[in-house]
């Protein structure tokens, strides 16, 4: 069965709305697992999505996205599993990491009507800007000034140090 680009950004769209809810639900409610599990399916789904548009379009800009996706995916393991926020059966107060998520989510909501509707500028492929190549220092001999050769008489260099016959 054929999923047309179209379908994949509002299944994406929706993603991360759905998302959003649930990183609201999380910040504040005392049982967080099924929750946990549905926002863990929810952004695997945005991730899947980032990567299909990628391929529809030939645009590496939305493997960004799906790649923040998994990062806040690892992330909010960490933030929930993180026993330092107070909370009660009765009282919870709002976890700030799980309310900035779902901040960012619904600005990822935006960043998906810009990324679709705008034009690119490009003509062909549009691939991530190539990173500066490393400093390379290990295994390369240290320049050492050298005193300047002397010349003799039939143009040879004979370095410093080595004796005229």
């Amino acid at each position: 069965m054929n999923v047309s680009e179209s379908e994949i950004l509002l299944l994406l769209y929706e993603t991360f709305r759905r998302s959003a809810e649930l990183c609201d639900a999380l910040a504040v409610k005392p049982a967080r697992g099924p929750i946990y599990r549905e926002l863990v399916s929810q952004l695997g789904t945005a991730e899947n999505c980032c990567r299909q548009v990628s391929y529809y379009r030939q645009d590496a800009r939305w493997l960004t996205i799906g790649s923040l996706m998994q990062e806040a995916h690892k992330r909010a393991g960490g933030w929930l599993r993180d026993r330092t926020m107070p909370r009660t059966a009765n009282s919870n107060l709002a976890h700030p990491l799980f309310v900035k998520l779902a901040e960012n989510l619904r600005h990822g909501m935006k960043r998906v009507q810009e990324l679709q509707n705008r034009p690119t500028g490009k003509v062909g492929m549009i691939l991530p800007e190539p990173l500066a190549a490393p400093t390379r220092t290990s295994g390369r001999p240290v320049a050492v000034k050298m005193p300047a050769p002397r010349r003799s008489q039939g143009g040879i260099i004979i370095p410093d140090g080595v004796a005229l016959h």
